[in-house]
């Protein structure tokens, strides 16, 4: 078993090196050109003033002696998704100070990121947006830092250890168990039927579809966290406007470069996902 152990994480180790050497070169031959030795400028805005509550509560596997401080904050875990990550984090603002343009937008406005990519975000808004895959892959070409870049003093590696790594484990294991479980098509099939087609609040029925799963995501304390229907809601959406392969592609990306030796471990956990 150790033998076997030892190989799997030789294996991770030589994929995990490809991989950073993949992000350096790789290009994308749509929307606007980023360099990748701005990320670490542009990401420095992000710090500025995020919403405190997305950091407030625990979750299973929290060490409350665990904490890092970022631009004379202190912050302890991230527990808000992804709309705290783009919006209540300042990743717009992010884009308009790296951009040093004079704009006046809207909270939810999402036109900054098309400025800032040069791409549409969706490909159709009906009854919920449908991503543009073009963004998705663009994304994941230029926007993933080397994890050994620094702002304020820490690593991206330090900053993803104490703050996202709920989030993007969360995010991956939920999407790996839709698969491996074979559930995913007739989960889709599923919320379309009650909730979208029925215009029904989705995150009542994620969650008390989903929530009694992963205990070691589960929050107490939070404030409007990232929960575990919420992650699986994300998913069924992917799957149902057709981008859980870029989403895919893109967050394994950082799960091999960010928390290699724990995808290693999921992937003995679940034998019937193809990684």
């Amino acid at each position: 078993m150790k033998i076997k152990r030892y190989v799997v994480l030789t294996i991770w180790i030589i994929f995990l090196s490809s991989c950073l050497k993949y992000v350096d070169e790789q290009t994308f031959d749509k929307g606007n050109i980023f360099p990748r030795e701005d990320l670490a400028e542009f990401y420095e805005y992000w710090f500025v003033d995020p919403y405190e509550y997305m950091f407030y509560g625990e979750y299973v596997e929290f060490d409350p002696g665990k904490s890092i401080t970022i631009n004379k904050i202190t912050y302890q875990n991230f527990l808000a998704g992804i709309n705290g990550i783009v919006f209540y984090g300042g990743l717009m603002e992010c884009m308009v100070n790296y951009l040093d343009i004079d704009v006046a937008y809207g909270f939810w406005d999402t036109d900054i990121i098309e400025i800032f990519t040069g791409l549409p975000l969706y490909r159709y808004e009906g009854e919920f947006g449908y991503y543009n895959p073009d963004i998705i892959i663009w994304g994941y070409t230029y926007m993933i830092p080397d994890p050994q870049d620094e702002i304020y003093g820490k690593t991206f590696q330090e900053i993803y250890d104490v703050l996202f790594a709920r989030f993007f484990r969360l995010t991956t294991e939920s999407y790996v168990y839709l698969n491996e479980q074979e559930i995913y098509e007739a989960e889709q099939e599923n919320y379309y039927t009650e909730v979208i087609s029925r215009d029904q609040y989705a995150i009542e029925y994620l969650n008390d579809r989903y929530n009694y799963l992963f205990s070691q995501y589960q929050v107490a304390g939070g404030y409007s966290p990232w929960t575990v229907g919420m992650s699986f809601g994300f998913w069924l959406r992917r799957g149902i406007d057709g981008t859980h392969d870029e989403f895919w592609t893109g967050l394994k990306k950082v799960m091999v470069l960010y928390d290699g030796q724990w995808l290693g471990n999921l992937e003995e956990q679940y034998p019937g996902f193809s990684f």
